[in-house]
């Protein structure tokens, strides 16, 4: 029989797992300021130009559009012909809700999958559309930035081509996934039209990296103008990638060093970086409000409350 510090056990490892993330923010954010000229980081951002602050938070809100457009493709391709934009909308801006306070963006994907599970969709099938969603933005990532460093001479120098053929390969092997589960169960292969689709869905997905590392670079240029596009193409989808690992919360201080650290070969100071980094965080708070009201909305209308 155990004893109950045995049975505890269990418990005390899951507790460890869930604040590990929140110690890994205070450290990496205790660092960063310590490092970093808070005062001039505040003050470069009172001095921010207003005309690309404006142009970028133009581009998020489409870009979250586009996001949106994707996993409602997603979705059909799936085999739900009866979802709806506005539905999926919403879950959307609460998934960007719920990642404000935990871990990566993965928190937001489980919560997008809990509105999306209904009595005849089960949590799993649910969870296919959240998860193929998820792997073409990944995907995007990686290739929008493999596109930035091949375009970059200096960043070249850091990045082997050999380096990005294999990381492309290895991240494009779950495409074949499809195939390879109907030669194994012996099934049909994805038809030409779902063949399209997908293609589609992964072009849609690398635009919307694209328009994010712009966005970065309007925000950028609203703080400290002159940093080459390509450079900002390489950086920012890299960024994104490495701030999803679920070592801090909502990526808070690995976004803001690796900014700091990819920023200087351009001459860009820490401080404006940090300020960058503000200005990131910014953007997805602006998105985890519009989702915090469309909660408070649910909960004020109980008959919408469980809404997909």
């Amino acid at each position: 029989m155990l004893s109950p510090q045995e049975e505890d056990r269990p418990g005390r490892a899951r507790a460890v797992a869930r604040a590990l993330p929140w110690i890994g923010t205070a450290v990496v954010l205790m660092l960063l300021l310590q490092r970093v000229d808070v005062q001039e980081t505040w003050r470069i951002l009172g001095l921010a130009r207003p005309t690309p602050l404006g142009a970028a938070l133009l581009g998020w809100a489409l870009i979250q559009a586009a996001s949106i457009v994707r996993w409602w493709g997603v979705e059909r391709l799936a085999g739900d012909s009866a979802v709806t934009m506005r539905d999926l909308a919403r879950s959307h801006l609460v998934g960007m809700s719920v990642n404000l306070f935990l871990p990566s963006g993965f928190g937001g994907d489980i919560a997008r999958a809990l509105r999306r599970r209904t009595e005849s969709r089960g949590l799993l099938r649910a969870a296919r559309g959240v998860v193929a969603d998820r792997f073409l933005a990944l995907h995007a990532l990686l290739v929008a930035a493999a596109i930035g460093i091949a375009a970059t001479p200096a960043l070249q120098q850091r990045v082997s081509p050999q380096t990005l053929a294999v990381l492309l390969v290895l991240g494009s092997l779950p495409f074949a996934w499809p195939w390879l589960q109907a030669w194994l169960r012996r099934t049909a292969p994805p038809t030409a039209s779902q063949t399209a689709g997908t293609l589609a869905l992964w072009g849609l997905s690398v635009l919307i990296q694209f328009a994010n590392a712009i966005v970065h670079a309007w925000l950028l240029d609203a703080l400290w103008p002159g940093v080459p596009r390509s450079w900002m193409l390489a950086v920012i989808p890299a960024m994104s990638l490495l701030a999803s690992l679920p070592v801090s919360i909502n990526g808070l201080g690995v976004r803001e060093g690796l900014l700091m650290l990819w920023l200087s070969p351009v001459g860009v100071p820490e401080p404006v970086a940090l300020a960058l980094g503000v200005l990131s965080l910014g953007l997805l708070v602006v998105a985890g409000l519009a989702g915090g009201l469309v909660l408070l909305g649910e909960a004020l209308t109980p008959s919408r409350a469980g809404m997909a």
